[in-house]
This record gives structure tokens, C-alpha cells and sequence, in this order.
């Protein structure tokens, strides 16, 4: 069977728990209803339209342009909200497709499990944060690591690589004949993943500027790894790793901006740029730092003058 826009899966009505992950969702409903990856018609390069899902990143669901030509898909929330007789709004934070991708290195680019909310049918992509090394709701170790040892690779959330229910290795299950049906964690034992939400609701607005190459991207990222204490705070983020709940005031994106680009310019460790004779040694010269476009340019002009 193939499913489509109209088509009803067999699906037990209000078994999906706040901030399930959408690779978990999906799995249940493919173990559920006997289907294969390939015969979920729930994806599409636009959000009303949907077709035979190809490459899907249930981590991330965006519709992109992937390595070597391969075309990234996303699927439709709204089909598959209809297929299980859900309203839309249950799947909130069910990926993380929302976060700029400016900000994604702080989260795992697979998934993190927690075993005794995987026993209870429960998992989250805010799992997947680098941020969170103990599980909010029981305080066990959030694992990267099947049973059998391995790494989770990045294509363990791609939908044409997945097996449903079940790791490649047959040593991890992700769900029972139980679980697949309803989650026996009740509704209210996620309430802590709540202040993981909220944060995420935040940093969805900050705003970091690019690279210029990979290897450039590489060093910006381990300076906001180094330095994401100092500008949670600057920023009245919140920090979701402690007791600290996340300041209820709005980000003010324009100078959070400037603020961020201080901080991380204080944390990083650059090579001397003048030459003996005083001069610059750099002046004229592209760097690796920063891009050499007009925006970035501009960008950076105004966080001097922000911060002067």
C-alpha cells in the first residue's frame, strides 16, 4: 500500500507525546501500518505538494540540495498530521529544521537516546543537543551508541536508509509491538523538555555570520562551542543543561548580533597579523574568518559601530 494526501493509516489518536522526534513518529506508523520507507507519500520540495519520498533527513526535514546533486526532501507535517488524524500542532519541535544552520553545530548531527525513554515509546530530536549530557526526565546519560557499540551515523535519520523499529544490527530496538501502539510515559512526564523548547525558541532568532570555507566554518564552530556559556548569557538565553530557566524577555536580534560577534571574537585564536615593519600583513588580502561579500562587509561595519 502506498499512502497518499487522503489516505487514513491505522494510528491510536493522541499517542503522540509533546516533543517526540519526528524519526520516531514515523517509525511507529511505518511498524504500525507493515510499510516501507518508500511507500510513505508524505514529502515534497513544497509543502502542499507531496510524492514518493527519495532522500528525507527526519532530523532536520528541510528541503534542500544535498551532496553530489542528490536532492534533499522534507516531509509534508500537514499530510502526515492528516494521515494519523492529529492536529499539526502536536509535531511542535518534532525536527529541528527551524534552527539556522548557522547554530546547528551545537547539536549532535544524529540522533542521542535516552534507554529508559526509549523503553516508555518516547524519544526527541532536542536529544540530539550537545548541550544536555543527562536525559531532563530521568537524569540517565543521553547515548550516541547503538547496543552493539557503533556510532549513530548521520544516515540513521535518513528515511531511505531506515529500518523501522529496529537498528541495521538487529542488537537495538526503538520500539516494541507495545510502544508502536501508545507511549506508556504519560503526557505530563515530558513537561521538563519544555525549557529545551523554549531555548530552542530563542536561538531560532539569533543570527551568526558564515564563513567563507569549510575549514574557516570548522574553526567558527568550536568558538561557538568554546564560548556558548558567555553568549547565553549575553543573550538572555537561558542555559537548558542547569535549573536556569530561560529569561522570558524577547532576543533583540539587531544587537544580540554585535554581542555575539564580541564574544566569539574574544574566545578565538588568531595568527599575528602585522608584519615587522608594522604594516598589516593581512590588508588586501581575503581572509578565512570572514566572507568577502557586500553583506558581510556591511555586517561587520555595523557591529563596530554598535559596539563604539
Amino acid at each position: 500500500m502506498t499512502t497518499g494526501p487522503s489516505t487514513r493509516l491505522t494510528w491510536h489518536q493522541g499517542s503522540v507525546l509533546p516533543y517526540s522526534s519526528l524519526w520516531h513518529t514515523v517509525q511507529r506508523a511505518m511498524s504500525l501500518n507493515a510499510l516501507r520507507s518508500k511507500e510513505l507519500a508524505f514529502c515534497g520540495r513544497a509543502s502542499d505538494q507531496v510524492g514518493v519520498p527519495r532522500h528525507v533527513n527526519l532530523l532536520y526535514n528541510e528541503a534542500v540540495d544535498g551532496p553530489c546533486g542528490v536532492p534533499v526532501e522534507a516531509l509534508s507535517m500537514r499530510s502526515l498530521a492528516q494521515a494519523l488524524g492529529e492536529p499539526e500542532a502536536v509535531f511542535a519541535w518534532a525536527h529541528l529544521g527551524r534552527l539556522p544552520r548557522s547554530v546547528r553545530s551545537l547539536f549532535s548531527p544524529s540522533i542521542r537516546v535516552c534507554r529508559t525513554c526509549m523503553a516508555a515509546g518516547y524519544h526527541s530530536a532536542l536529544h540530539s543537543l550537545r548541550l544536555l549530557q543527562t536525559c531532563l526526565i530521568h537524569g540517565d546519560e543521553l547515548s550516541d551508541r547503538c547496543n552493539c557499540g557503533e556510532l549513530f551515523a548521520g544516515d540513521q535519520v535518513v528515511l531511505h536508509h531506515m529500518n523501522a523499529g529496529y537498528c541495521r544490527c538487529g542488537r537495538m530496538a526503538f520500539l516494541t509491538s507495545q510502544t508502536c501502539r501508545r507511549p506508556t510515559m504519560r503526557h505530563d512526564e515530558t513537561a521538563p523538555m519544555s525549557m529545551v523548547a523554549e531555548w530552542l525558541d530563542r536561538l531560532a532568532g539569533v543570527i551568526r555570520p558564515s564563513a567563507g570555507d569549510h575549514q574557516a566554518q570548522r574553526a567558527h564552530d568550536r568558538i561557538l562551542l568554546d564560548s556558548v556559556g558567555a553568549w547565553c548569557a549575553e543573550l538572555h538565553l537561558g542555559n537548558p543543561g542547569s535549573a536556569i530557566a530561560p529569561d522570558p524577555q524577547p532576543l533583540r536580534v539587531s544587537i544580540s548580533v554585535a554581542r555575539l560577534s564580541t564574544i566569539e571574537h574574544a574566545n578565538s585564536v588568531r595568527p599575528a597579523t602585522h608584519s615587522p615593519d608594522g604594516a598589516s600583513s593581512t590588508r588586501g588580502r581575503h581572509s578565512l574568518y570572514w566572507a568577502g561579500d557586500d553583506a558581510t562587509t556591511t555586517y561587520r561595519s555595523l557591529a563596530r559601530h554598535i559596539r563604539c
